[in-house]
């Protein structure tokens, strides 16, 4: 039950974290709605090669204009992250059987918790790279951790679709200030490197409903979570 409240919940944190959006959709304006599938690898010195076996290799997003769902599978357990910044909401879901559990916490709130260990700095380069078929422009990020045991600066390189999203699609993020949908990132957290790249995008098939907290899920406190689970391993 640890690798759910440890590695799993700070997957979920760089993720979102990472992709979070704080604005409200501009009512008249197109919006882009489609999955995007990513391939996810690992390294760095404090992740074990079991953890790397047992963890994640794909995920999706689904996109809604601003609200974005993420999921992803760990053995039998189904892991889902909504974020709705219309109404400020943010879920994560667990689903194993027939057990579903949901997390809830403003989106706010969550996105001002995942900034607190990096600052970032954005440059935008002329060059552009084709990933999963769509055309993306080139970034540079650097990234300065605030508390020095998460490890020294790091300056990577990220692509973005500007097509795919609008200028603001990145706020609330470290990555604020880049104008499109990441398709080749990466996040650092204590010594461990997650890498992400776009394998496919896929437009439409994405409805508005998808991004509600199902009836089905029972809402717990985070402290709650490793009891709900804990029969099941």
């Amino acid at each position: 039950m640890k690798k759910i409240n440890s590695f799993f919940l700070i997957l979920s944190i760089l993720i979102f974290g990472l992709n979070s959006t704080v604005y409200a959709n501009v009512k008249g304006k197109k919006i882009w709605k489609g999955k995007i599938t990513y391939s996810i690898s690992y390294e760095g010195e404090n992740i074990t090669p079991a953890t790397v076996a047992n963890a994640p290799k794909t995920i999706t997003t689904s996109i809604y204009g601003n609200k974005q769902s993420t999921e992803m599978i760990q053995g039998p357990m189904i892991i889902t992250m909504i974020q709705d910044p219309e109404f400020n909401r943010y879920y994560q879901l667990f689903e194993m059987g027939e057990k579903k559990i949901a997390l809830k916490q403003d989106l706010s709130e969550f996105n001002a918790d995942s900034l607190k260990k990096f600052d970032s700095h954005i440059d935008l380069v002329n060059e552009t790279k084709i990933i999963a078929g769509i055309s993306c422009k080139k970034a540079v990020v650097t990234l300065t951790p605030r508390d020095p045991s998460e490890g020294e600066e790091s300056i990577f390189d990220v692509f973005y679709a500007p097509g795919i999203g609008d200028d603001n699609i990145n706020d609330g993020s470290e990555f604020a200030g880049i104008p499109g949908m990441l398709l080749q990132f990466q996040s650092n957290n204590s010594g461990m490197i997650i890498k992400f790249v776009a394998t496919e995008v896929k437009p439409g098939g994405v409805k508005d409903t998808d991004f509600l907290l199902p009836s089905d899920y029972k809402v717990v406190a985070p402290a709650d979570l490793e009891k709900e689970f804990s029969n099941l391993f």
